[in-house]
């Protein structure tokens, strides 16, 4: 979907099922709704709901800012929609061009990655 707002910006709406009924018990979300800056390519909103289809959690992005050229978040805050109880989350010293091994990326590897 175009044309959505999140804090005045324009978005892109992604809306990302669980592909089997294992991932919905194993996560508790039956889908997420993601609210994507057209510009800066970064999220700004995401939805969360429950494996009964009832929104349940928010993450919104409060901080935005740019890190070699690319836009990363750097303040969020996760909202439970029914308690409204908050968590703000802060990330520091982020580095870009690490020149990671290539094997880190591969399906078997992130299969395998610790739980």
């Amino acid at each position: 979907q175009y044309g959505n707002k999140s804090n005045e910006k324009e978005c892109v709406v992604i809306i990302g099922t669980a592909a089997h009924e294992d991932i919905q018990k194993n996560t508790g979300y039956s889908k997420i709704k993601w609210c994507v800056d057209t510009v800066r390519h970064v999220v700004l909103t995401a939805d969360y709901y429950d494996e009964s289809g009832a929104h349940f959690k928010r993450l919104t992005a409060v901080k935005i800012e740019p890190i070699d050229g690319v836009h990363f978040i750097t303040q969020a805050r996760m909202s439970d929609v029914r308690t409204e109880h908050q968590s703000d989350m802060v990330f520091s010293n982020l580095e870009t061009n690490q020149n990671l091994s290539n094997t880190l990326f591969t399906e078997r590897f992130l299969r395998k990655w610790p739980r």
